[in-house]
């Protein structure tokens, strides 16, 4: 899905008025560009029937959010289940090598 760039200019202005800054950070993770952004990546084997917290483990992303059958859970309780064809929504520096 393509993002509407008109609704994405008023979440980010409401945004910025209810929580001063936190625009900045979104603008930040959208841009390629530079810094910290958010990748969407197959789900690492060996994280297979674990925990979601279990993706913390990991130094070099922080997960946010699991595509399981293209139903999209950001944030999950940290005990949701892992499976087989999950992807994962991670915010890291540069795209994970998995």
């Amino acid at each position: 899905n393509a993002i509407n760039p008109d609704q994405l200019g008023v979440v980010l202005m409401v945004q910025s008025l209810q929580d001063p800054g936190v625009e900045i950070v979104i603008k930040r993770l959208l841009s390629n560009l530079d810094g910290n952004t958010l990748f969407r990546i197959k789900l690492p084997d060996k994280f297979i029937g674990q925990e979601f917290k279990a993706l913390y483990s990991v130094s070099e992303w922080i997960p946010v959010a699991i595509i399981q059958a293209n139903n999209v859970i950001e944030n999950p309780a940290k005990g949701t289940i892992l499976q087989k064809n999950d992807d994962i929504i991670v915010i890291a520096p540069s795209r994970p090598n998995v």
